[in-house]
């Protein structure tokens, strides 16, 4: 022996795997993501309330199963006195009875399961008193939908479409002239 040492050449995977490793446990983590499609509100005065329904889809790009336990409605507005201030109101069980026939899809509710790599859509309805806001100027929402880990998936919107309800009155005119 002359004391030499022969050198074995490393492959190159070992920070490869630790990637691809990172890679798949970063799949594994809890992410829901909401998308807002549409959304309404009707003024009903003789609840004294403003009914909300955003139709979202909620979609997990993960590799775990994953759900919904809660549906909130964060309104931000400022008050009279210039403080900007905001509320939050959890899910309605059901949509307010004249959006029922506008609405295509079903409604959401939690609990909601929503399995890997799936996307789930539907109608999310809201109650809002006016008595929450008062004379506040609405600056916008969120809706906030939070998952079994307490992990919160947000969607802010500014726009929110009004929806009248609209009665044909009958004036006795047969309309020829």
């Amino acid at each position: 022996m002359d004391g030499s040492v022969d050198i074995v050449p490393q492959h190159a995977d070992g920070p490869r795997s630790l990637r691809l490793a990172e890679a798949q446990e970063a799949r594994r983590k809890p992410n829901l993501s909401v998308s807002l499609v549409d959304g309404y509100v009707r003024f009903v005065d003789e609840e004294r309330l403003r009914a909300y329904a955003f139709l979202i889809s909620i979609s997990n790009p993960t590799d775990t199963s994953n759900s919904v336990t809660h549906f909130g409605l964060r309104v931000n507005y400022a008050t009279t006195g210039g403080l900007r201030t905001s509320v939050v109101v959890s899910a309605a069980e059901v949509l307010a009875s004249s959006s029922q026939g506008d609405a295509q899809g079903a409604v959401l509710q939690a609990p909601l399961k929503v399995d890997a790599h799936q996307t789930i859509a539907g109608w999310v309805p809201f109650r809002v008193k006016y008595d929450l806001i008062g004379e506040g100027l609405i600056e916008d929402y969120v809706i906030v939908a939070t998952d079994t880990h307490g992990n919160k998936a947000l969607r802010e919107t500014v726009l929110v479409r009004e929806m009248f309800h609209v009665e044909e009155k009958s004036t006795g005119q047969s309309g020829q002239g």
